[in-house]
């Protein structure tokens, strides 16, 4: 009995190949919708966690809104080296005059590092800044001799800024980032004539957990002026919850699509057997050979 129902419909699909054509193009479009939804969610869940390795998954950042004074950064340095396990790095931030000539009047920003926070810093030459040297980024057309503030400065070395196409589109492109321009920590001193630090940076001997983040978060919650943590977990957070509601609206459009291929489908078998009912019946009762049927069309 099921060998000739399942002979009937397939004949049934032959005989009524042009009515059935919008089904079968219903079925393919949905399905191949079905596997390009599929496979960008995939192809950015892959892209996300590409530029999230390149951002070091032991390093946390805090850029405080005002800065802090030298005093109560050492303090900080102090709680950070007795409670937690990495070393800290200090960054400070002034906007200077910068050119190929002395008189070059073109504003670029400068971050004032110290060799700790120079270590997290992926880029080829000196291992550390001194007097009148800077790292600018490879993509800036700099000279050997930079001036600064009609000052010349030595180039000492180049970065290279990874690419963080998603994260950048997601806001999260100043994660591991300090400025265009770095120079020492001491020089940006001489510049500022003060001591106040912008950001810290705490490198740890392994990857950062939410608790460094928790007992972090709980000494500096008082810290005049505001702050800010960044770190590759919260990156991870908001990556997920992109990724999720990609998931989610995936989800939704492939039980939609479901739904309709099933109804699309059980309105087809039903029209293509209320008009072959009579022959079907015939042929189940008397088992006729179908070549003893003349086909209707």
């Amino acid at each position: 009995m099921l060998y000739k129902i399942a002979v009937e419909s397939f004949l049934s699909l032959i005989e009524n190949k042009r009515k059935n054509m919008f089904f079968i193009l219903f079925v393919s479009i949905t399905m191949t919708a079905s596997c390009i939804i599929s496979s960008s969610i995939d192809s950015v869940r892959k892209q996300a966690e590409n530029e999230l390795r390149v951002t070091g998954e032991n390093i946390i950042s805090v850029d405080f809104t005002e800065g802090i004074s030298g005093e109560a950064y050492h303090e900080l340095e102090r709680y950070i080296h007795n409670v937690l396990t990495p070393v800290t790095g200090k960054m400070k931030k002034v906007v200077l005059f910068s050119g190929k000539y002395p008189w070059g009047s073109n504003k670029e920003l400068f971050s004032g590092v110290d060799d700790v926070w120079l270590s997290s810093v992926s880029y080829t030459g000196k291992s550390s800044l001194s007097g009148n040297e800077l790292i600018t980024s490879e993509n800036q057309n700099t000279e050997h001799v930079w001036y600064v503030n009609a000052v010349p400065f030595i180039v000492a070395g180049h970065y290279r800024l990874p690419e963080r196409t998603f994260l950048s589109g997601l806001g999260l492109d100043e994660v591991n980032y300090g400025g265009d321009n770095y120079i020492s920590f001491k020089t940006a001193i001489r510049y500022t004539k003060n001591n106040d630090v912008d950001s810290v940076r705490l490198i740890f001997p392994r990857a950062v957990n939410e608790n460094d983040i928790l007992i972090l978060n709980k000494r500096i919650q008082d810290v005049k002026g505001g702050y800010k943590i960044t770190s590759v977990l919260s990156a991870k957070r908001a990556v997920d919850n992109v990724i999720n509601s990609f998931a989610l609206l995936y989800g939704s459009t492939y039980v939609v699509l479901l739904l309709l291929n099933i109804m699309v489908s059980f309105s087809t078998i039903k029209r293509n057997f209320l008009e072959r009912k009579t022959e079907i019946g015939l042929k189940v009762i008397y088992g006729i050979r179908p070549s003893c049927i003349l086909l209707q069309f």
